[in-house]
């Protein structure tokens, strides 16, 4: 293959690679605009609660809320769960904290769990038209 033919299937490779970064960098953004609000809910795993007290959050309906989980007990992994509004369980390493944001589902009753620690880690979640009540 001559340099010239090699130049042009490197080219070409990274064209493809840029297209495919592009793409994937506007799939991203697609689920949500730079002007829409996103509401952030920090829990804090600790001593087999979330913030103390497993606290009910109260969400309104297709609202994008972005949790932050810390865990904050030494030596002890946790691990965050919505079941029935995300099907992924992240975990939590001591010491760390994870981000992810989620579309409120339009109405219903739901739970957030520390699935290695239940029935203990496990709080409501109530999705209404006020949506106040977070910790």
């Amino acid at each position: 293959m001559s340099t010239t033919e090699r130049g042009l299937v490197g080219g070409t490779t990274l064209a493809v690679v840029a297209v495919v970064v592009v793409l994937a960098l506007g799939e991203s953004t697609r689920s949500r605009s730079a002007s829409e609000p996103v509401r952030e809910i920090v829990l804090s795993a600790r001593d087999v609660a979330f913030n103390e007290v497993n606290p009910t959050l109260a969400l309104r309906p297709g609202e994008l809320v972005r949790f932050v989980v810390r865990n904050d007990d030494p030596g002890v992994l946790h691990s965050i769960a919505l079941p029935g509004i995300d099907s992924r369980v992240r975990l939590v390493p001591p010491g760390e904290e994870v981000a992810f944001e989620v579309r409120v589902p339009e109405g219903g009753r739901f739970e957030y769990t520390c699935p290695q620690h239940l029935p203990k880690m496990r709080g409501r979640i109530e999705i209404g038209a006020s949506g106040h009540g977070q910790p």
